[in-house]
């Protein structure tokens, strides 16, 4: 579908229908969202336009959320400190996939099972940092609007 926004949507087991949408991008260190009566507005609109069949049943609930980066804007999977703590967090909203496989790979390291992927896990330090907010916002804005609907 040409100039849709990314959404994951699923049948839950109690029979809801659930649909994550990303709306966009706020600036970096920014946990507001500029206006948020607009963002759900936007929201209702592409899930009547793209679930046109379901689209009478409403939106039972919304919610919104900021996503979490380390200061490398990299996610972190494995000991925290020297006391035994082990995390896989800081994913962003595209981010299922390696917060699972992280999860399980802190789960080998607190378990002592080994896996070929543990080389992957590891402090802040060893993390490789993505663009900043200024390269960053120069990519993506540009692309959210792009992919926002009129």
């Amino acid at each position: 579908e040409p100039h849709v926004l990314p959404v994951t949507c699923a049948l839950t087991p109690s029979g809801h229908f659930f649909a994550r949408i990303v709306l966009g991008y706020a600036s970096f260190n920014s946990c507001t969202w500029p206006d948020i009566e607009a963002a759900r507005a936007l929201a209702t609109r592409m899930f009547e336009q793209r679930y046109p069949w379901i689209a009478d049943f409403g939106i039972e609930y919304a919610w919104h959320g900021v996503t979490g980066h380390t200061l490398g804007q990299r996610e972190i999977a494995g000991p925290v400190g020297d006391d035994g703590l082990y995390a896989s967090v800081a994913y962003n909203g595209l981010g299922i996939m390696p917060s699972h496989n992280n999860g399980y790979l802190a789960a080998c390291l607190v378990t002592g099972h080994t896996d070929p992927d543990l080389g992957y896990v590891g402090r802040l330090a060893r993390q490789i940092p993505l663009p900043g907010e200024y390269y960053r916002s120069l990519i993506f804005k540009p692309f959210m609007r792009l992919m926002t609907p009129a």
